[in-house]
């Protein structure tokens, strides 16, 4: 399913809030689209927020324990974050704020809407979901506004669930997977030498709003890094 708009454009949110719960490692062979053999770094039932608007683009937003569990010897080149499939949003466009009312929050059915833009502006904290677009879980477009198969919908949060195909959201997905390349592979050689990771994310443009007040807001993927120190 898709929704065309007559103009959009990308704004940088003050407020990116994600609920992360499982931060998995995956081995070498892995890609964007697939995280080859899985393991679980760091699980969180409960779940754990982070503003990644609060923090200066490229800054550590978050640390995720230590690696005394993973294998050594084994490469790792790709990560993998499974997080709430909704995302709390705050930010201002050309002409189009976010709002805090209740009618217009999104939904997994329904995008966001804006209000017009105060002066100055204040924008409020508003809860915006990934969309669903499709009902078969291996065709349409993603609802990221950009097409992103480097994440996809799921419907358990310690990633064992059914997936939608790259890029695409069914219905009965309450969380989404997103993957990324290590900067540089990982393998412990020496299990009394472990490092820790830090993952880094870049908010720049990560929210799409329409120049049309009242019209939709959706989340644009963020950018993540990270690093290893010893």
């Amino acid at each position: 399913m898709s929704k065309s708009f007559s103009a959009t454009e990308n704004f940088t949110p003050s407020v990116y809030k994600i609920k992360t719960y499982t931060l998995q490692f995956c081995e070498t062979g892995s890609t964007l689209t697939n995280c080859l053999n899985p393991f679980t770094v760091n699980a969180i039932d409960a779940g754990s927020q982070m503003d990644l608007g609060g923090v200066e683009a490229g800054q550590q937003a978050g640390s995720f324990g230590n690696l005394s569990l993973v294998p050594p010897g084994t490469v790792y080149t790709h990560g993998q974050v499974i997080m709430d499939r909704k995302i709390i949003l705050s930010g201002f466009g050309t002409t189009c704020e976010t709002s805090g009312d209740a009618d217009d929050a999104g939904s997994k059915a329904a995008y966001g809407t804006s209000v017009t833009k105060t002066t100055p502006p204040t924008p409020v904290e508003q809860d915006i979901f990934i969309v669903t677009n499709t009902e078969n879980r291996t065709s349409a477009k993603g609802s990221f506004s950009v097409y992103d198969t480097s994440a996809n919908g799921t419907t358990l949060k310690d990633g064992t669930g059914t997936d939608s195909g790259p890029g695409l959201y069914h219905v009965d997905d309450d969380f989404v997977k997103v993957r990324w390349v290590f900067s540089s592979p990982l393998v412990i050689k020496d299990p009394s030498k472990l490092p820790t990771v830090e993952i880094a994310f870049t908010v720049e443009d990560a929210a799409q709003m329409n120049t049309t007040c009242g019209a939709y807001i959706h989340p644009n993927s963020v950018t993540i890094t990270n690093s290893f120190k010893f």
